[in-house]
């Protein structure tokens, strides 16, 4: 185990598995409740470890510690949502998701709204099939996906054949892409009632409404 998980470089023991210096570096911070996950998502942790390469000392800087790095954001996240349920949902995934539907509460219609601020485009193939889509993602909408608590193309494969077949005539709001398919501002149409009429709106709904009920941590036996 321990020549799968670790290497030797001169005197210095180095990880072989970043994932496991992950999970031991979350784990340091689950007892900590003032932990600013903010910060240290947009910042790293910085330089973790120094090794030995070549008899000279070297500064060892992980990509997992890149704050760009938006699958080092999707494992500290998910890491910490096995092992500290429920002091990670209650001290940051909640109330990051909570924050961004509160942006919609007093609009009197939320999910046009939402269309409007992700610029969402969706792609139909030439048979009138749902084959990707684009959006200019929320931080509170990465987390909700990274956690599975509510995906967008989840809630777009709710339209109907019809409503893409509709959609990918517009030709105000379409462009054919070189990849063979359609692409479909839906953001750009002005026609809001035929957007209402083609579940638009309605498929926007019901991804906010998976946000609203954020399952809770599970209840442990005691």
């Amino acid at each position: 185990m321990f020549a799968y998980l670790l290497d030797r470089q001169g005197k210095w023991v180095v990880p072989k598995q970043e994932n496991f210096l992950l999970f031991y570096l979350c784990w340091g911070l689950k007892g900590d409740g003032d932990v600013d996950w903010d910060s240290i998502l947009d910042l790293g942790w910085g330089t973790c470890l120094v090794k030995n390469r070549k008899g000279d000392r070297d500064l060892y800087v992980s990509d997992f510690v890149n704050p760009k790095n938006s699958e080092w954001i999707r494992k500290i996240q998910r890491i910490m949502n096995e092992i500290d349920e429920e002091g990670f949902r209650q001290g940051y995934v909640v109330p990051k998701i909570q924050a961004f539907l509160e942006k919609y509460a007093g609009k009197p219609e939320r999910a046009a709204a939402l269309m409007e601020d992700i610029r969402w485009e969706i792609d139909v193939d030439f048979d009138g099939e749902l084959c990707g889509s684009s959006a200019v993602m929320d931080e509170a909408m990465v987390l909700a996906e990274n956690l599975e608590i509510a995906v967008l193309y989840d809630a777009e494969e709710c339209l109907s054949v019809s409503a893409l077949r509709s959609l990918s005539r517009r030709k105000n709001i379409c462009e054919k892409s070189k990849y063979g398919h359609i692409s479909v501002s839906v953001y750009k149409e002005k026609d809001r009632e035929y957007l209402r009429r083609q579940g638009v709106f309605l498929t926007l709904e019901r991804y906010l409404e998976k946000l609203e009920v954020t399952p809770s941590p599970r209840s442990r036996p005691s």
